[in-house]
């Protein structure tokens, strides 16, 4: 019986030292993947904070290099050289256009100025629809174009190693000058697109709207938003599929004090 009784306690004695070694890996398991979790946040935190400090150092050179690099007519100097492109431009520097019913238009919309140029920002959106009828006028013309019906699609030429050129495109002007080795390969591409050139018709439309609308005001309204919001759609209509944005064009407005410290902000569509 003795022996029985001993061989029973041993036995309870390794059951329950074998428990405890399950329980002690149980919670060895669960503090490792606390652990785990732990390591793996705070690196997800230091990536975003990284990030987050990056995007703001990269916005701030992007916005000191575009402060140098705004184009303008250099015999004129930056001051008084810088220009407008696009429908607005285009509308007022034509003697005509050909089809019949945009250049009526025209002709309307040249009236209005009284012979003189056109400055208003919304009034590129009357030029635009006038481009948009000739297009729509156009359209008859250019389905029976034998060049766009033909076979031969490509212009060829003279191989040249450097290129400049124009083209008016929808939103303005575009200027491309690029440069290419023996193989082919681009070595340097300067480009000067549509927005580029109206950022400073763009800054102005832009200060335009706070001294009429923000002056004497120490927060910044909703309403402010949307007019700041309408100057630059004026000059570049689909501003936001240019800078990829997915919903709406983003909008960041700062109101700086005489010190240059921060004292509102207000976003939108900015992520």
């Amino acid at each position: 019986m003795l022996n029985g009784t001993e061989n029973a306690m041993k036995t309870s004695h390794d059951r329950q030292r074998g428990s405890t070694l399950v329980i002690s890996l149980m919670i060895l398991i669960v503090m490792t993947l606390i652990g785990v979790t732990g390591i793996a946040s705070s690196t997800l935190e230091e990536k975003m904070a990284g990030n987050t400090r990056d995007q703001a150092l990269a916005f701030q050179a992007a916005e000191a290099a575009l402060r140098f690099s705004l184009p303008y007519i250099r015999e004129l100097g930056a001051e008084a050289g810088w220009y407008k492109v696009g429908p607005l431009a285009r509308v007022q520097n034509c003697d005509f256009i050909p089809t019949p019913f945009a250049d009526a238009e025209r002709r309307e919309f040249v009236d209005f100025g009284g012979g003189l140029p056109v400055h208003a920002t919304l009034a590129y959106h009357w030029a635009r629809m006038i481009e948009l009828l000739h297009a729509a006028e156009t359209i008859g013309e250019l389905l029976l174009d034998p060049d766009l019906r033909g076979d031969d699609l490509v212009v060829r030429g003279e191989r040249r190693e450097e290129a400049v050129a124009v083209l008016e495109a929808p939103r303005g002007t575009l200027f491309h000058h690029y440069r290419i080795d023996e193989n082919d390969q681009v070595t340097m591409a300067n480009l000067i697109v549509s927005t580029t050139s109206n950022n400073e018709p763009m800054n102005r439309a832009v200060t335009k709207v706070a001294k009429d609308h923000f002056t004497g005001k120490h927060e910044i309204p909703e309403g402010l938003l949307n007019h700041i919001e309408v100057a630059i759609r004026a000059y570049d209509p689909c501003l936001s599929c240019a800078t990829h944005a997915v919903g709406g064009m983003p909008l960041i407005v700062e109101l700086f004090d005489a010190s240059g410290e921060v004292v509102a902000r207000r976003v939108r569509n900015a992520g």
